[in-house]
């Protein structure tokens, strides 16, 4: 007799979309994938995306430092803590977006950065990276 897994997998991603909906396709082939989105920059990909796969849209303030990130980051949360994924992954983030999954210590986190040559980046990564204890991969 075979042993069934249910795994959760939350795909979060504010900036390589295409690569994001991609990915949770076909990780919904086998497992249960919730697909965390920015709601303006979605709208040309819906149609896209796995009908497996369940779609949660964030609203993102016009600039990511105005307060009301502060809901926007509520929002993620929110959709973290009903869903209770067994990883979270994580493509690309922005700053105030960190912040948020320092409070997610306790989901197995997957950081997917792609290489970039802003030097203030780099820094927040490689800071992001030791807070975790992870290791560079590339």
């Amino acid at each position: 007799m075979q042993r069934v897994i249910q795994v959760r997998v939350m795909c979060f991603c504010s900036g390589f979309i295409d690569y994001t909906i991609q990915l949770s396709n076909a990780l919904s082939k086998k497992v249960t994938v919730m697909l965390v989105l920015p709601q303006k920059r979605t709208i040309e990909h819906v149609e896209t995306i796995d009908r497996k796969v369940i779609l949660r849209l964030f609203s993102i303030p016009i600039r990511l430092y105005h307060p009301k990130i502060i809901i926007t980051l509520y929002e993620i949360y929110t959709y973290i803590h009903k869903f209770k994924p067994d990883v979270i992954h994580i493509q690309g983030s922005s700053e105030p977006l960190f912040w948020l999954f320092i409070f997610l210590r306790k989901y197995p986190l997957v950081f997917d950065f792609q290489i970039t040559k802003d030097e203030e980046y780099i820094k927040l990564t490689e800071w992001f990276s030791n807070a975790y204890g992870f290791k560079k991969f590339y």
